[in-house]
């Protein structure tokens, strides 16, 4: 031991721990893989761990750059992103005024950016909002936001968010893209940041304070339509620039007319806020496009010491790296705080009670509201109120210039207005004639229509609704000489609301529902020769046997491959296609195809479906009851 002590000693450490390796490895060369491995694991966890961070820290930036210089999206604390690698599925948590986001780690990084962004944006954009409307729609509000994010990643960035994030969920909903594009509209336009969500970021703040849970659907898709009208506008064209609503109360004024800025000044402006603030509006958004950009610094300036609005937020796109638009907006909030004696001493004056009539003169009027002027003060009157049938506008009702007959609502004092009514002075038409009961099938006359329901008359008198989902068992594929102004269809009463006068009906409801049948029928590989009626980017829709409608998802084009690789622009209308049935949805009431290339028929070619009759044609005609 002695000799081995001073052999070592003598020729160094290194080479006595060379020798040994060497003399281990001859009695058993398997030792040598096990050796390298010894040395060699240190470092690979060593460089593992730098690539980790690496990665965090580019996602956690990335984040950070779009939120806060993309976006530019307000918070009451600091936004900061920190990434954290886990092996299963968590939520992400609000920590020390830090986003941590715990999520799986991937190979493409571009894929983790997009996971990473999605899971802030539910923290992030309207988190309080998101209770009050329906999922499809808080799912778009957050890819509209992806696809901005994609398109600034370049055509890699393009493809993975339409591979692993668009398409699994148009396949899953397919309401989902039309409300998508509606965004995408809003987003190319400016609207969608700088109004759209800035004002559910204001609404959600106070309904949460309200601890208001109620469905907002409704309200969020008027709104939509009101800003995509604005935003698909022609140059020099009028529009609807105020919407009224139990939940927005918003109103725009555009800064585009650079002469009329010249010749008049700010006065024109000035009065346009003013009126729009007695008309009840809580924000006012004022928009600037390229022209008056230097105008509406003017603008803003004046506003600044303005005791009736404060300015919440300027967005300029102009400067943001991802902005298809050149577009300036500025918010600015009613000051709820700010009080006019002036308002409440002529309302005492007069002695101004609720219920109290009054013969009042119109001096502006538009389709959902209107400004009246009686006993030296100005009040509102809106659409609602107007009439007892909710398809009545204002200028329906009231012409400018002229006297009528009104009754108080209510008298706001803090916001120093005055809400009139017409309906109260006017009896109920369910109290004129006995309203249907839920069963009856009744005659209706189209009045009025929309993107969601037809609002129809019975006996002239009664309002009643059906809804466009209600006139065939095909959903949306209905037939288009059903709704026209005028004429009179054949519905069954679904349902009636007592307590808020409302009666829903459906012409389909006459008939059978075909679904459970169509399921039935149409097992997984039913094959079909379909025709093409519909080419969207990411569907097709054919047209199969009896009348029977499937939708083909791209995503099933692109893994067939050839020609289909493109069928935007390879496929026509009426081209025949051989399908298979993949899936019968039975509650969304749509059948999933697949080309037969794609998939191994598992059902023999020659089933074909019973004659199903899914339009509303019933065979016997029904008779009216009468009441």
């Amino acid at each position: 031991m002695d000799k081995l002590v001073l052999a070592i000693l003598k020729y160094g450490l290194l080479p006595a721990f060379l020798c040994v390796i060497i003399f281990l490895i001859i009695q058993d060369p398997t030792r040598a893989y096990k050796l390298r491995t010894l040395l060699m694991s240190p470092f690979y966890k060593l460089f593992k761990w730098f690539k980790r961070e690496f990665i965090a820290n580019e996602v956690a930036g990335t984040l950070t750059h779009f939120f806060t210089k993309v976006l530019s999206m307000k918070t009451s604390y600091p936004l900061k992103f920190k990434i954290n690698w886990v092996k299963t599925d968590d939520n992400p948590i609000l920590k020390s005024g830090k986003l941590i986001i715990r999520m799986r780690k991937d190979e493409d990084q571009t894929k983790n950016i997009l996971t990473a962004t999605r899971y802030a944006l539910t923290k992030i954009v309207c988190p309080n909002f998101r209770h009050n409307i329906q999922p499809a729609y808080v799912t778009a509000i957050d890819f509209t936001f992806l696809h901005k994010l994609a398109d600034g990643l370049g055509n890699h960035g393009k493809a993975i968010f339409r591979q692993y994030f668009l398409n699994p969920e148009v396949e899953n909903d397919p309401q989902f893209v039309d409300i998508l594009k509606k965004f995408l509209v809003l987003d190319k336009s400016g609207l969608f940041s700088s109004i759209l969500i800035n004002e559910l970021d204001h609404v959600g703040e106070g309904l949460f304070g309200d601890a208001d849970t109620n469905d907002r659907t409704g309200a969020l898709i008027k709104f939509v339509e009101f800003l995509t009208h604005i935003a698909e506008r022609e140059i020099g064209e009028d529009n609807q620039l105020e919407h009224f609503s139990e939940t927005f109360k918003v109103s725009i004024i555009l800064l585009a007319r650079a002469i009329m800025s010249s010749r008049k000044g700010l006065y024109p402006y000035l009065k346009r806020l003013n009126i729009n603030l007695e008309k009840g509006s809580d924000s006012i958004y004022v928009v600037a496009y390229p022209p008056a950009f230097d105008f509406l610094g003017k603008f803003v300036k004046v506003l600044d010491g303005n005791q009736r609005v404060s300015i919440d937020r300027i967005d300029r796109s102009k400067d943001k790296i991802l902005s298809k638009s050149n577009v300036s907006i500025c918010c600015l909030r009613r000051n709820k705080l700010y009080s006019n004696e002036t308002f409440l001493k002529k309302v005492q004056a007069s002695n101004m009670v609720a219920g109290m009539n009054v013969d009042g003169s119109v001096f502006d009027c538009s389709t959902e509201i209107a400004l009246v002027t009686f006993l030296g003060v100005d009040a509102t009157i809106v659409q609602s109120d107007c009439s007892w049938l909710s398809f009545h506008t204002c200028t329906d009702i009231l012409s400018v210039g002229k006297n009528y007959p009104f009754t108080i609502k209510n008298i706001d004092l803090d916001n120093c207005n005055i809400t009139l009514s017409l309906k109260a002075a006017q009896p109920h038409p369910w109290s004129v004639i006995q309203h249907p009961l839920v069963n009856d099938i009744i005659d209706l006359e189209i009045v009025f229509l929309d993107s969601v329901n037809l609002k129809c008359l019975y006996r002239n008198t009664i309002e009643v609704i059906a809804p466009i989902k209600e006139l065939s068992w095909n959903g949306e594929d209905y037939d288009t000489n059903l709704i026209a102004i005028g004429k009179t269809i054949n519905c069954k009463v679904l349902s009636v609301d007592d307590e808020n006068k409302t009666i829903v009906s459906s012409p389909r409801a006459l008939i059978e529902d075909p679904w459970p049948k169509i399921h039935e029928a149409l097992v997984i590989g039913t094959n079909f020769n379909g025709k093409v009626l519909q080419i969207d980017e990411n569907f097709v829709k054919v047209s199969l046997e009896n009348g029977l409608v499937g939708r083909i998802p791209g995503s099933s084009f692109t893994k067939a491959g050839y020609e289909y690789a493109n069928y935007m622009a390879n496929l026509v209308i009426g081209q025949v296609l051989e399908v298979i049935v993949t899936k019968v949805f039975i509650g969304q009431q749509w059948i999933r195809l697949d080309l037969k290339r794609n998939v191994r028929p598992t059902h023999p070619p020659n089933i074909n479906p019973p004659n199903i009759n899914t339009q509303n044609k019933p065979k016997k005609k029904h008779q009216t009851k009468k009441v």
